[in-house]
């Protein structure tokens, strides 16, 4: 797992002095649309391609896992390669 795309999420998050539970995390093979789904497009989110489905399931495990994003195991499909994480709101759909 290439750690430039966890500082990213990371600093993402910090720049709007947050924390980490009130943020959602995803993987999709069309992110914009999932977060489109989530109700997430006008709250602050990231959304960055990476190389593989491998790597975006590596990543959104590794930010459950470590730093408590909200998500789950399981999405996505064998063309995924993007993940996407929003500011979990009132309105947003997790």
């Amino acid at each position: 797992m290439e750690a430039i795309y966890i500082q990213l999420i990371l600093n993402r998050v910090h720049s709007i002095n947050d924390k980490y539970e009130n943020w959602y995390v995803g993987i999709a093979e069309n992110a914009k649309e999932r977060l489109k789904q989530h109700n997430a497009i006008e709250t602050p989110n990231i959304l960055i391609d990476l190389k593989n489905e491998d790597m975006a399931r590596e990543l959104e495990k590794y930010l459950i896992n470590n730093y408590n994003f909200k998500g789950g195991p399981g999405g996505g499909s064998n063309k995924t390669a993007s993940i996407y994480a929003y500011k979990i709101i009132s309105k947003t759909i997790q």
